[in-house]
């Protein structure tokens, strides 16, 4: 079963049917699916509970008819299913920081967002539960050759100035056909949700090569857990954050302590928007095993 089409036509349904009773037996009886085998499969996709993605998309529908409209709040609330007034300016407020009175006069700046992208990617049965797929893997020693940079989030820019210092750094060294590319992430993994991250970009570097001018990286003998992604990190990474949290509480796995959080190895050639591979470090392997 394509869980992930049916994830997508499930949001896009939510999305039409904001106004309507929206509950878990109807949504899983839509998909054909137990309601807990689809509660599942909704949560390992979004990275949420279904009624935390429902109340968030009503939220986000209400802030809209605040904005545009001049429908009395209670009429709002009563729409998007909220029971009472008094529930939805809570909800409201909680969510957006201000009641929706105040914002609908203009005291705050604030946008609703579009509906959520589906993280495309392969999910498994795992420990009762049901995460993305992944497989664990030894990956032996290898010295990297890059450049080092601090990546703000926060800037808007950040994907243009990430890409093109890559695509410098390649023209400047010219790796020959069917190179590695790696992004090396050295954020711990209980910070992950922070905005500025350090990071290594490198290809795989051998002693007879030249281009000595750039730093050197030593990727460590290490066991990984290895995920498959597409896209551009950069602005899939809110998810794939989510997607690892949610996969390390239900693994249950001990972490290794090390300052690398992730690795990121694109397929062979650099590609920004591409497929790649992420892998996350579980233990340090004892030198002869």
């Amino acid at each position: 079963m394509d869980y992930i089409y049916l994830i997508e036509n499930t949001i896009k349904y939510i999305e039409e049917s904001l106004e309507e009773e929206l509950t878990l037996d109807s949504l899983s009886e839509r998909c054909y699916l137990s309601k807990y085998y689809f509660h599942r499969i909704f949560s390992a996709v979004m990275g949420c509970s279904l009624i935390e993605y429902i109340k968030q998309r009503r939220l986000n529908k209400a802030l809209t008819y605040v904005l545009d409209t001049s429908e009395p709040i209670v009429n709002i609330a009563y729409r998007l299913q909220f029971g009472s007034q008094a529930s939805f300016t809570r909800a409201f407020k909680n969510n957006y920081g201000f009641p929706p009175g105040y914002v609908r006069k203009g005291a705050v700046k604030l946008s609703p967002t579009p509906v959520p992208a589906v993280l495309k990617r392969a999910l498994k049965n795992f420990n009762s539960d049901v995460v993305t797929d992944f497989t664990f893997v030894e990956e032996e020693q290898q010295v990297l050759i890059g450049f080092y940079m601090d990546v703000d989030l926060s800037d808007q820019d950040i994907q243009y100035r990430v890409n093109r210092k890559a695509k410098a750094f390649l023209q400047s060294v010219k790796p020959k056909d069917g190179y590695n590319a790696f992004a090396i992430y050295f954020q711990k993994t209980s910070e992950l949700e922070n905005k500025c991250i350090h990071t290594f970009f490198g290809i795989g570097w051998k002693a007879e090569d030249e281009n000595l001018v750039w730093p050197t990286y030593k990727l460590p003998n290490m066991l990984y857990a290895k995920f498959r992604y597409t896209g551009d990190l950069l602005y899939i990474g809110d998810m794939v954050v989510r997607d690892l949290k949610r996969w390390m509480t239900i693994a249950k796995i001990e972490m290794v302590e090390t300052e690398i959080s992730f690795i990121q190895a694109y397929d062979q050639t650099y590609q920004e928007d591409g497929s790649f591979s992420l892998f996350l470090p579980i233990r340090a392997i004892p030198q002869g095993m």
